[in-house]
């Protein structure tokens, strides 16, 4: 049995609920504990929304828990911490992993969404490791961020960069061991997990694995290499052709997961649009393609308000 952890703000709403029915659709009861929804939009979801995504998740919705990040960390911790955004969402998938008492929590971003049946030796081996992938980090843009994490520990980052965890959900943790982690970090200053982890610009996947090194054990006692990188449409391919790439991708493969990364939204152009609602349609996630390409379109519409505020916010910032 395994749980799943999700942070979400404004924007990423109409993707959630995509996710919520695919994980209905795909996603044997019988695997799932919990299903924590971090609720990181800034007023809270309202009755209504949070009523209408429990409808999404369909048989799951008795699993599903939607927790404030004033519940996840003291809201004067909060407060102080002088962040929000990427660096406070990588916190709280650490704090809400640290909360659960199964043995395997799956992080997702609200981008990923299942599109094929799923079991869980997706997830974990027949000899209880995790399964993940394996990437080489040279030249990869998160390079500094894994050498500033790995310093932080006490680690030579030029030792692992060659093969090491990925960044990109979905992501294997184990509760017990976020735990243990969080407390060795809170530990090495009187200022506690949270204001260490922002203050020295950590990151969430890279501190969990490279602190497994850290205590002396090797990647291998945790996770199993080999799982194959979910299909997923980055901002520079979200033309048709890289649209209809991924797709073929997921098809041969069977492969459970695909993704949507909320720049490549706005960029689709129609032939790629139809070609995503297409295959949304034809794996029941919306009853037909119309469906489809209204739930699409309020996506757009979302993600395209957030890179407009996105630009007033770095514009208002710059002119202080």
């Amino acid at each position: 049995m395994l749980d799943l952890v999700t942070v979400c703000y404004e924007p990423e709403l109409p993707m959630l609920g995509l996710q919520a029915r695919s994980l209905d659709r795909f996603l044997s009861p019988d695997l799932v504990g919990r299903i924590v929804v971090v609720d990181n939009t800034r007023r809270g979801l309202s009755s209504r929304q949070r009523r209408r995504l429990g409808h999404d998740y369909g048989g799951l919705r008795d699993r599903v828990q939607f927790r404030r990040p004033a519940e996840l960390v003291d809201p004067a911790v909060l407060d102080g911490l002088r962040t929000s955004g990427w660096r406070l969402q990588q916190v709280l998938k650490l704090r809400a992993a640290a909360e659960l008492t199964g043995s395997l929590c799956i992080v997702l971003d609200a981008k990923n969404h299942l599109v094929h049946d799923v079991d869980l030796g997706f997830f974990r081996d027949d000899d209880g490791h995790d399964r993940t992938r394996a990437y080489d980090l040279h030249g990869h843009p998160h390079l500094p961020s894994f050498e500033q994490t790995l310093r932080y520990l006490g680690l030579d980052p030029a030792q692992h960069v060659g093969r090491f965890t990925p960044t990109v959900t979905p992501f294997p943790l184990r509760p017990d061991l976020v735990r243990a982690l969080l407390d060795d970090v809170a530990g090495r200053s009187e200022r506690g997990f949270e204001r260490e982890f922002v203050d020295h610009r950590l990151t969430e996947f890279f501190l969990y694995s490279g602190w497994l090194l850290s205590t002396g054990r090797a990647l291998e006692d945790v996770f199993a290499f080999g799982q194959p990188d979910s299909p997923t449409v980055w901002p520079g391919a979200a033309d048709a052709a890289g649209v209809r790439r991924q797709i073929e991708r997921s098809l041969a493969g069977s492969l459970p997961f695909f993704a949507v990364h909320r720049s490549a939204l706005v960029r689709l152009d129609r032939a790629a649009r139809a070609a995503l609602c297409g295959f949304w349609a034809e794996r029941g996630l919306y009853s037909s393609p119309a469906r489809a390409r209204a739930g699409l379109r309020r996506m757009r519409v979302a993600a395209a308000l957030a890179a407009v505020r996105g630009r007033w916010a770095r514009r208002a910032t710059s002119h202080r």
